[in-house]
């Protein structure tokens, strides 16, 4: 019989943070539009040691928030939260720079939302833009998958 995996210290508090903060929010909202703007507000945020470039990668727009004085570092695809639902790499921008600052050529890009797009039109526009990446990117560029 196998073991039993615990959920961290750290996801039992990212847990218990936001039941308090978020679940009152949103219970009730039985709207899409109600739980974008809840979730979705845009955050601006632009360091000075990060460049923000829109661009589409197989078809799918996105932005790469990279590092100002780094010519050639590991590649990252950012995926979002929001239950692919709500949010964009623009609310995520406070994450991306932090990823980008740390080294990182960040990736995020802006694929579709459900309910107009049902699954599994987000994770289609995922690969297409991990097939991108792989397409144009050096063969030994390291490519790291991450997102929440």
């Amino acid at each position: 019989m196998g073991t039993v995996q615990r959920a961290s210290w750290q996801a039992r508090l990212a847990s218990a943070v936001l039941r308090v903060t978020m679940k009152p929010l949103l219970r009730g909202s039985r709207g899409v539009e109600r739980v974008r703007a809840l979730l979705g507000a845009p955050q601006v945020v632009i360091s000075p040691s990060t460049r923000v470039r829109v661009e589409a990668l197989g078809g799918v727009r996105g932005e790469w928030v990279a590092p100002v004085h780094v010519a050639q570092a590991p590649v990252l695809l950012y995926l979002h939260g929001g239950g692919y639902v709500a949010c964009s790499p623009r609310s995520h921008r406070p994450i991306t720079t932090a990823l980008a600052e740390r080294g990182f050529r960040v990736f995020a890009p802006d694929y579709r939302l459900a309910p107009e797009f049902p699954f599994p039109a987000a994770l289609d526009d995922a690969i297409a833009v991990y097939r991108d990446l792989r397409r144009t990117l050096h063969p030994t560029t390291p490519v790291v998958l991450s997102g929440d």
